[in-house]
């Protein structure tokens, strides 16, 4: 499977930010460097999560 090149800039953006430990001029630490990762990630859906085991909600909006 081929990833996008949006997986590639994320990734490169968390490790910037990860070697810099915050990014410049935002109040965004090592934390918060990583979940905006995450979040881009799955809300973009481009990252592949079938090997997720988890259980889902029933109760749960997200169409997955």
């Amino acid at each position: 499977m081929e990833e996008s090149p949006f997986v590639y800039l994320v990734f490169g953006l968390v490790y910037a930010g990860m070697i810099l430990g915050e990014f410049p001029r935002l109040a965004v630490d090592r934390t918060g460097i990583v979940l905006l990762g995450a979040i881009a990630l799955v809300a973009s859906e481009h990252g592949d999560f079938s090997g997720v085991d988890a259980p889902r909600s029933s109760c749960s909006s997200a169409s997955w």
